[in-house]
């Protein structure tokens, strides 16, 4: 993650111990200056969590969900100010989940995909205003799935494989395009409100 000139890393450290329990120690900030290659000790997040997403909107950091220290879905929403080195607690999203992804156009970030558990993947879509700090509801994805990636292009944002059962991978890219107002889509792998599927095997 890009930021200010440096690359910002934000670590899950975890500890084995007796018992093979794995156990969270902390949730560690570290900051690489790109043009001197040097490492740089950060304040930790508030919350310790693991496989939560992460997005960047007027220079601040907009840490979304994952799992806490019981390996339970959390809904959290932190946001770190660089130049403050501070966090603060937002309002938490909607739908607890872990392993999404997030992706931000205009201004918004698209909290994407996720799932509650293995058993139990979403195809929720949230979108958080950092603004109004308020969060609303998005058409839902057509394929539900957790790890998935989310990139932007032009405006538009690409759902991009992920998992759909344990350990079932998909090759899934599904377009969302925010500003369209497009309803009402019968074509087959078409799903109404801005989705489009582009790809959904390695035949097509």
């Amino acid at each position: 993650m890009a930021l200010r000139g440096h690359i910002w890393i934000l670590v899950t450290l975890l500890l084995i111990i007796f018992g093979l329990n794995l156990v969270f120690i902390t949730m560690i900030g570290l900051a690489v200056e790109s043009d001197k290659g040097k490492w740089t000790k950060k304040i930790d997040m508030v919350i310790p969590r693991g496989l939560h997403a992460a997005a960047v909107v007027n220079g601040k950091i907009y840490i979304i969900g994952g799992h806490d220290v019981g390996v339970n879905p959390t809904s959290a929403v932190e946001e770190y100010d660089p130049i403050k080195e501070e966090w603060k607690k937002k309002t938490a999203m909607p739908t607890s989940r872990r392993e999404l992804s997030a992706s931000v156009v205009s201004g918004k970030i698209y909290a994407i995909g996720g799932c509650f558990d293995e058993n139990k993947p979403y195809s929720t879509v949230e979108i958080y205003d950092p603004a109004t700090d308020t969060w609303t509801k998005g058409p839902d994805m057509p394929t539900a799935r957790w790890y998935l990636s989310a990139s932007v292009v032009d405006g538009k944002i690409y759902a991009i494989g992920g998992m759909v059962a344990p350990w079932v991978l998909t090759p899934a890219v599904e377009e969302y395009d925010p500003g369209s107002t497009e309803k009402g889509i019968q074509a087959k792998g078409k799903l109404a409100i801005c989705w489009g599927q582009i790809k959904t095997d390695r035949s097509s």
